[in-house]
């Protein structure tokens, strides 16, 4: 293994390793986000999911959903985004002429 090799190695292991506990019966779907989403999109996802619980819930904040994509066509308006809104999770919506 070359130097480049070993200082590279060196640089990931500064990182915490991702142990992501199984999904029990008894999960709450707080504890699935929190301690399964870590990487790539569900790491997005994560970070997403705890912006609007510590955020902007809390304070009444105004919360405002874009979309792009043919969403609603895929069933999401039904299954998601009318509930939400129902709901009083989703503020404003912009959306592109696909929905």
């Amino acid at each position: 293994m070359g130097a480049k090799s070993k200082a590279g190695s060196r640089r990931f292991a500064n990182y915490p390793r991702l142990n992501p506990l199984g999904i029990g019966r008894d999960i709450s779907a707080a504890d699935l986000i929190d301690q399964t989403f870590m990487a790539y999109n569900g790491g997005r996802l994560r970070e997403a999911a705890q912006l609007i619980s510590k955020k902007m819930l809390p304070k009444n904040g105004t919360v405002g959903l874009t979309l792009t994509g043919a969403l609603t066509p895929a069933g999401l308006g039904k299954s998601c985004l009318i509930p939400m809104m129902k709901a009083g999770f989703i503020d404003w919506i912009v959306s592109t002429g696909a929905n």
